[in-house]
């Protein structure tokens, strides 16, 4: 199975260039890179708390998740 996780966003015809062509959105400080940051943020933040766990938890984080879903 193949997928990429959420907030990857690139075409899926290779050689997989940037789905986004907008430059609002994909510019540093842009809608994008602040949700990826964000996604980074609740990933490391998961991952620390599922440190301290005896049961690890890891099925909620972001890079664990599909941006969609392949059928």
């Amino acid at each position: 199975m193949h997928y990429r996780p959420l907030g990857d966003y690139r075409s899926n015809a290779f050689p997989y260039p940037a789905w986004f062509q907008d430059a609002r959105v994909i510019a540093a400080e842009g809608p994008l890179a602040w949700f990826q940051a964000a996604l980074a943020n609740v990933d490391v933040e998961i991952a620390a708390r599922n440190a301290e766990r005896m049961l690890p938890y890891p099925y909620l984080q972001p890079s664990l998740i599909p941006t969609s879903i392949n059928i």
